[in-house]
């Protein structure tokens, strides 16, 4: 069996099968059901084929759900089913939208975004490829990446509430991520993130620097270090990792979170000019942190007005 990409030679058909209301302790919710089918395997390891394209059903629907929730669509997943049909293959991917479409009081933070694209880029890469490219480890690591999204949900770490009680379940949370964290990048967020939200910012800074030890390449963990020393006050520290990430990546975000780093330092004249900078390379237009530079820009310029007022000869605002 010849296989090219998967656009190429995996042609599929998604439709919206059908809804239906469920109540639960948190009120009724509709649940749709969508109906991705792929053409059935006639040799090669079935088993196989059919994790690979029950992970391809999950992506294809969050790819879908993303028009109406955006960022809230890999938690709307709640099962995914499978059914043998004489000509193809046939997964049942339910989805529950309600809370999300309402989003009320509703947000990811940064760092579980930032996880969220990392496992989608990757689903993204694995819809692209043939079936003959494609192994059981790596299978089975990206079904490993997905739990991520369940974890994410089901203690609702997109609500305050869910936030509000990761101190007292820190160790639970930890317990449903596997072991060796330092070589899995996203597991490495993950970890520092809930550490910080619970308080432990020490922890969560030995946790993305022992995981760098083992992805020396990546933008991704070097960058989240550097926030994190900026939330611990460390900021010569955050600065000078900053520096480096700029003049080694020349990733845009590094310089909206050195600018940041030295409005939180009352260094504004410094804060204004690499936000400046940031505002001008970033070319994702709609991104939040571009709005967070010109409030902070615009911050600082009104910090200096009225120390300028006050005949006050440094200017500093917070």
């Amino acid at each position: 069996m010849k296989y090219k990409t998967m656009r190429e030679s995996l042609l599929f058909i998604l439709s919206v099968c059908m809804v239906t209301a469920i109540f639960s302790e948190k009120g009724w919710s509709e649940e749709t059901v969508y109906r991705v089918s792929f053409p059935a395997i006639k040799d090669g390891d079935k088993n196989l084929s059919i994790r690979y394209y029950q992970v391809l059903a999950r992506y294809y629907v969050i790819s879908e759900l993303q028009k109406e929730v955006k960022d809230f669509a890999p938690l709307c997943i709640t099962s995914v089913t499978y059914e043998d049909a004489d000509d193809k293959l046939i997964f049942n991917v339910s989805a529950d939208k309600t809370m999300f479409i309402e989003q009320k009081n509703l947000y990811l933070d940064d760092e579980v975004k930032e996880i969220f694209e990392l496992i989608k880029e990757e689903l993204k890469t694995l819809s692209d490829e043939g079936l003959s490219q494609v192994y059981y480890d790596r299978i089975i690591r990206i079904e490993k990446d997905m739990e991520l999204f369940n974890l994410v949900r089901d203690y609702e770490l997109y609500s305050n509430t869910g936030r509000a009680q990761i101190r007292q379940r820190i160790r639970e949370l930890e317990n449903r991520l596997t072991a060796g964290y330092e070589r899995d990048i996203k597991l490495a967020l993950l970890l520092s993130y809930l550490n910080l939200k619970a308080g432990y910012g020490i922890k969560a800074e030995e946790i993305v620097k022992n995981a760098i030890k083992f992805n020396q390449e990546s933008f991704v963990l070097k960058n989240r270090y550097g926030i994190i020393l900026k939330e611990l006050g460390k900021f010569d520290e955050a600065i000078g990792q900053f520096n480096e990430l700029i003049e080694k990546y020349k990733e845009p975000i590094s310089y909206f979170y050195l600018g940041m780093t030295y409005k939180n330092k009352e260094e504004c004249r410094e804060a204004i000019k690499y936000l400046s900078e940031f505002v001008k390379l970033e070319t994702k237009k709609g991104r939040e942190e571009i709005e967070l530079a010109k409030n902070a820009i615009d911050e600082c310029k009104e910090g200096f007005r009225k120390n300028t007022k006050k005949g006050k000869k440094h200017w500093r605002n917070r």
